[in-house]
């Protein structure tokens, strides 16, 4: 059996990602507490901060907007991406 990263494995993966070592440290206390493992990667992109989740072939793309209403658990869901918000 792996032994499961801690935070220090993880801050080697996420090097100078923002919050780096908040995310580092919350995740290595899920993995031990939660017996959760790491499936896949979320990325972001500098500019624009559209994210991209990605496990096993599977990747699921979402606005700036759709993630900060998937972290913060807005009431209503984002307008879709398209100009005219339809």
């Amino acid at each position: 059996m792996n032994t499961p990263p801690d935070k220090d494995d993880l801050l080697e993966v996420l090097q100078d990602a923002p919050a780096a070592d908040l995310t580092a440290l919350k995740t290595a206390s899920i993995i031990k507490h939660g017996g959760y493992r790491i499936t896949g990667f979320v990325v972001r992109h500098p500019e624009w901060e559209n994210r991209g989740i990605i496990e096993m072939s599977a990747c699921r793309w979402l606005t700036k907007d759709e993630m900060w209403w998937l972290m913060h658990v807005s009431e209503e869901l984002p307008k879709a991406n398209t100009e005219d918000g339809i």
